[in-house]
């Protein structure tokens, strides 16, 4: 086993983790500030305008922010990854411009449909823009394996930016065009200065015009990957789209709510992105013995993590929603809606390394085809389950979704690389949760009113609880992996 190797990616996972809870930290804070400044229809207006452009940027990207990863990977020479960054920034440049045309003729439709102010769609596009250079910039520099750098830019200084204006400039003005000006400001400094930087790193080297046949390939790579990441950011929009069109943005305000949580456990997973180029590369190289011991210690790292926080925010349902000013005792079947949505996101960072390894290897189409059967699914179920349930629909489409999907990718890892990296010690981390779980509430029982600190103190006493538990009954195997992050 490559014991060097796998530290070296523990250890950058360190740092990344660090960068990423730092960035979600503000994110977070960002999201409660907006949410009490903007009110929660506004709040939820917002939510689907920056839905509508996370999915209108997957057009001109065309699977490239995704595709550039493995690609420049592979190469060992700079000319051919400075040519193949050059190339792409061509071809989204062509269609971000087909974009803004068909933008500009359905502008009436989009706006309409979705309760947004018209006056947004010049912002709409200049955000689509901004954000589109800066996605294939972050993949041009995971490739180059500055995955640290890349989310020091990205989530980290990104998010303070916001953060310092959203406080500064909402002492004065409050509305949705001035958070968006902010968003779109941020995004610019960033881009900036991440041009600058690979600027600099590449101005020596001479551009060379990538071969067509070279090109040719690349984009028929991307194809798939363009049509998974559509149907994923699809999915992920769907039940926003749905409830603002059949309820109205003040429920999509709530969703959004829901989600910031789940965005929170979901951090536990995004440092792992680091695994992308390694995996591609273990692959490549017929590591599969390492490909899979690092693919466990990862899932198992993983579920230590987050289920404890899971259980925190279950037990705490009330608690969180109060940080948004909002009053769980006005919804109807919070605790059940939140749990369902944190199951979804749970199973989706315990489980979801194995959709990526499909991505990073030549079956990235058996990915796209399962993905493709749940968007189909999803779909449907927030036909029939959103106008009967409200907010209890969107959770079980959602989190059916998550599942669904995860566990097709886990039967094909199986089927096509032999790799099923669960087992036993996965099943029993879940167990361990359920007298956790039982034990917080009781805790929470005997303190006040004060949401934040029963909060603090139901989190502090649900990781001690949970990991003490774990560590007396899986002492051995948790020892086994300290190993490999003790530096």
């Amino acid at each position: 086993m490559n014991i060097k190797g796998n530290m070296g990616f523990f250890k950058e996972t360190f740092f990344v983790f660090i960068l990423k809870v730092s960035g979600a930290a503000f994110a977070f804070f960002n999201q409660v500030v907006l949410s009490r400044n903007l009110g929660i229809e506004e709040y939820g207006s917002l939510s689907v305008f920056l839905s509508l452009a996370n999915v209108l940027i997957l057009f001109p990207l065309f699977g490239m922010d995704t595709g550039i990863i493995r690609s420049v990977a592979g190469f060992d020479k700079k000319v051919e990854k400075k040519s193949l960054l050059a190339s792409n920034i061509k071809i989204i440049t062509l269609f971000l411009m087909i974009l803004i045309l068909i933008i500009f003729a359905f502008d009436d439709v989009i706006f309409n449909s979705f309760n947004l102010n018209k006056k947004l769609n010049v912002y709409l596009i200049v955000y689509v823009a901004l954000l589109v250079y800066s996605k294939i910039l972050d993949g041009f520099l995971q490739g180059n394996k500055q995955t640290l750098l890349q989310n020091f830019f990205t989530q980290f200084l990104n998010n303070i930016i916001k953060f310092l204006s959203f406080v500064i400039f909402f002492q004065f003005f409050n509305d949705i065009f001035i958070a968006v000006q902010i968003m779109c400001g941020a995004e610019l400094v960033m881009l900036v200065v991440k041009s600058v930087y690979i600027t600099r790193k590449y101005r020596d080297v001479q551009l060379e015009p990538y071969g067509k046949s070279d090109l040719r390939e690349y984009l028929i790579y991307c194809v798939p990957l363009f049509f998974v990441s559509s149907i994923d950011m699809i999915q992920i929009s769907l039940n926003k789209f749905f409830t603002s069109y059949l309820m109205g943005n003040s429920d999509v305000g709530l969703i959004r709510v829901f989600e910031n949580y789940s965005t929170v456990l979901a951090m536990f997973v995004m440092p792992f992105v680091t695994m992308w180029p390694l995996m591609s590369e273990y692959y490549n190289r017929g590591k599969l013995d390492e490909l899979k011991d690092l693919f466990k210690q990862t899932t198992v790292l993983i579920a230590f993590l987050i289920i404890p926080a899971w259980l925190t925010l279950t037990i705490c349902n009330h608690e969180i929603l109060a940080i948004f000013g909002i009053n769980g005792a006005d919804i109807n079947n919070a605790k059940l809606i939140m749990f369902i949505f944190f199951l979804g996101t749970v199973f989706d960072a315990i489980v979801g390394p194995a959709g990526a390894l499909l991505q990073m290897t030549k079956y990235s189409r058996i990915s796209l085809y399962n993905t493709l059967g749940l968007l189909v699914l999803n779909i449907v179920l927030c036909i029939v389950l959103i106008p009967k349930l409200g907010l209890l629909g969107v959770a079980i489409s959602t989190s059916t979704s998550n599942i669904l999907i995860n566990t097709l990718n886990v039967i094909q890892n199986k089927r096509l690389f032999n790799l099923f990296p669960y087992g036993k010690i996965h099943l029993l981390l879940l167990i361990v949760a359920v007298p956790v779980y039982f034990l917080g509430i009781e805790l929470k029982q005997t303190f006040g009113t004060n949401y934040i600190i029963n909060i603090i103190i139901v989190g502090l006493f649900t990781y001690f609880i949970y990991f003490m538990i774990s560590f007396i009954l899986y002492k051995k195997d948790l020892l086994k992996l300290s190993k490999k992050l003790k530096k």
